[in-house]
């Protein structure tokens, strides 16, 4: 066939060898195929006569047609359909042993027990809550699809009574099911309470500060402008970091600034640490890890060239202090942290030589106007890798970095057990490079026991391995994995190099005898018997489901945690009414005003208004309950490191909408104490916690 072609014959170039031959014949092939035929050439016919000719080419033997493969496809799942339709309609059996659970167990006429199905659950706070979903703002005077205007759906939707309803006729209820059944039974009782409103308590706030709202607005960005333009540089973040980066506000625990005398200075720190430990009333311990601390700054006094000046030298090689302090809950870790350990540095570093870090916001927050969050002290992220090779600086961050921690004399980590050990290592590293330009570093050594955290004179590690750590296992610590990372053997290995272990054992937080009996008794490895006194007071805390306990009534303080998204909605409406019940204050439900890509009818809309699980929504509940004196937190950041995301506040007012109509009449504030707005309101206004700024 090629041959009878004159004009493809011409075309042909010197004769070569091996595959390059053999591919320019079957392009030949195809070529002629083509032109004399008018279609395409069959794969397999061009393969059959290179065979022939015994002229290999890059097209392999065993390689298929899409028609090959297409039939050997079909030709699998025809055989396997009848699998696959077995495997749909049978439930899978696997006889269990006899300890196992009767509940977890089928019907008593099958042969063998069946293994329960996996339950899937809405987690709260888990790690892949999508914090930066994109919100559109809604325009002021818009209003909703399909408003809620009775006060009883409302609420139903809000307490989830159709979820509640049909976990009556649910054949097999899980935890989370059990769990969500008990807490209504629980809360039934105080929620059938009379809410009506009284003829003396006919008095509502007044509603509206002073001034205009976009007066107050404007005010605002003003400030926090100007507030912005007095920090450096470094102490600003850009609008990415204030979303991924959150702070601390320093709300939980002020350290008032303390003049220390100079000639007290000058006798070094030991002479300072034991004043500072008298006046906390420090126990013995406490007295004994500070001891550790000042000996080793004492030594760094006592070695520094500057006689005239306290200030000691904040990168060396040698009298480095590396201390862990162990301890449950109310040993006095933070306190000491806070009363002795930041003043004592404060005097011998400067006012920027300390630093109190912890894995999470909330954690920060306890640690004085100094704490940040890990991320943030290490110029990371949230959604940052944690690998050696990423954790290099560019130089916008390593100038941010080296502000930080360039003058750095006590670097403190609290809350440990939460710590993953890829990101000690990463603190390790960043605070190296951080360090390394003003001190002259060799980042490369940053492992060895003298130059870890970049020759940070004093670094202190502090938490609880005892508590519920809320990362992975895999992640801890702790426990060694089989495949680890880099990372986390380094991570592992900065742990285990620590100098000094001190464990925190007496307790100070906890008067009641019987509480700290149970308390030693749960730490206690293997654990231990406790007395017949302390079992009948925990027994005693147990509320009855179905039963009004007046204690309930009096808990209006405390909080509750859940894991699974259900129940803290629940418990979030319901502490809701019940605290502006016992506050005397008017509850207000905002409902979401929500755009749906497609056309939803009224029931869809309102199902979706009662979805629980806020990691789906940005972080927005479909209906929103507030009053004035209510407790909230921050989800945005305006003013860096206290005014941020997370930071607790206190609702001082609301300014409705004007739109909005009369909320003194409405029947639901006689009946319930409640309203729901049709509008969203102009303005929330909330106020800090010990913050006197007005912005």
């Amino acid at each position: 066939l090629v041959m009878a072609d004159t004009t493809l014959f011409a075309e042909m170039k010197e004769p070569k060898s091996g595959i390059e031959a053999g591919d320019e014949v079957k392009n030949l092939l195809l070529t002629a195929f083509t032109r004399r035929r008018q279609r395409s050439a069959p794969a397999q016919g061009v393969r059959t006569i290179l065979a022939f000719l015994g002229m290999p080419c890059r097209w392999h033997d065993e390689q298929c047609t899409l028609a090959e493969f297409s039939a050997h496809i079909a030709r699998d799942v025809m055989a396997h359909v009848d699998l696959a339709a077995e495997a749909r309609v049978k439930q899978p059996t696997k006889p269990l042993d006899d300890a196992e659970s009767e509940r977890e167990s089928g019907d008593g006429d099958l042969k063998g027990r069946t293994i329960p199905a996996l339950e899937f659950v809405d987690m709260g706070a888990a790690v892949n809550d999508n914090d930066d979903a994109d919100v559109e703002e809604v325009p002021l005077g818009e209003k909703s699809s399909y408003p809620l205007t009775d006060i009883k759906i409302t609420m139903a939707l809000c307490l989830q009574k159709g979820e509640l309803e049909s976990l009556d006729t649910k054949r097999r209820k899980g935890q989370g099911d059990l769990d969500l059944k008990a807490l209504d039974e629980t809360y039934t009782s105080l929620l059938r309470q009379d809410f009506s409103l009284k003829a003396a308590e006919r008095q509502f706030e007044q509603h509206g500060f002073p001034e205009n709202y976009s007066h107050m607005i404007a005010l605002q960005k003003q400030t926090i402008a100007l507030a912005k333009k007095q920090l450096s540089a470094e102490d600003v973040l850009d609008e990415e970091e204030l979303k991924d980066c959150p702070m601390s506000s320093g709300a939980s625990q002020p350290a008032e600034p303390e003049w220390v005398p100079l000639p007290l200075a000058m006798r070094g720190p030991s002479a300072l640490a034991l004043k500072l430990l008298k006046d906390a009333s420090c126990t013995e311990e406490q007295i004994d890890a500070v001891a550790l601390l000042a000996r080793s700054m004492q030594k760094r006094f006592e070695a520094r060239e500057e006689k005239s000046s306290p200030m000691l030298p904040v990168a060396t090689p040698s009298n480095n202090h590396r201390a862990v302090w162990l301890g449950g809950g109310g040993v006095g870790k933070t306190r000491t942290l806070s009363l002795v350990v930041r003043p004592l540095a404060e005097t011998f570093f400067g006012r920027d030589g300390y630093c109190a870090t912890a894995q999470s916001n909330q954690a920060a927050q306890n640690l004085g106007s100094k704490g940040r969050t890990l991320h943030s002290a290490n110029g990371l992220l949230m959604t940052d890798s944690l690998q050696t090779a990423r954790l290099r600086l560019n130089p916008q961050t390593q100038k941010k970095m080296d502000h930080l921690v360039g003058s750095l004399g006590v670097d403190v980590i609290d809350e440990l057990g939460t710590v993953p050990a890829d990101l000690l290592h990463a603190d390790a590293l960043r605070k190296t490079y951080g360090r390394c330009r003003r001190h002259s570093l060799d980042t490369t050594m940053y492992m060895k026991p003298a130059e870890t955290w970049g020759r940070m004179p004093c670094k202190i590690l502090s938490g609880d391995f005892y508590q519920l750590p809320p990362v992975p296992a895999t992640k801890s610590l702790l426990p060694k994995p089989e495949n680890p990372s880099y990372e986390h053997v380094q991570g592992r290995k900065l742990l285990m190099d620590m100098e000094y272990v001190v464990d925190f054992v007496e307790m100070k937080r906890f008067e009641d005898p019987l509480l700290v009996e149970v308390l030693e008794a749960m730490r206690t490895p293997g654990g231990k018997k406790i007395s017949e006194n302390a079992w009948e007071a925990i027994k005693a805390t147990q509320i009855k489901t179905g039963e009004e306990d007046k204690r309930l009534r009096e808990a209006r303080n405390w909080y509750e945690c859940a894991y699974e998204w259900r129940l803290v909605s629940y418990a979030m409406h319901a502490h809701a009414r019940l605290n502006a019940k016992a506050a005397g204050r008017l509850l207000y439900y905002i409902p979401a005003i929500d755009a749906p890509s497609a056309r939803m009818n009224q029931q869809d809309y309102e199902d979706m208004r009662a979805q629980p699980n806020i990691s789906t929504s940005a972080k927005l509940p479909g209906i929103l309950p507030v009053y004035i004196g209510m407790e909230m937190i921050l989800t945005e950041s305006y003013l860096p490191p206290r005014i941020v995301r997370g930071a607790p506040v206190e609702v001082v007012d609301i300014e409705l909408h004007p739109m909005e109509a009369d909320i003194q009449g409405r029947a639901s504030v006689a009946s319930h104490l409640c309203a729901v707005l049709f509008y969203m309101p102009k303005c929330i206004y909330v106020r800090l916690q010990n913050c006197k700024d007005r912005c």
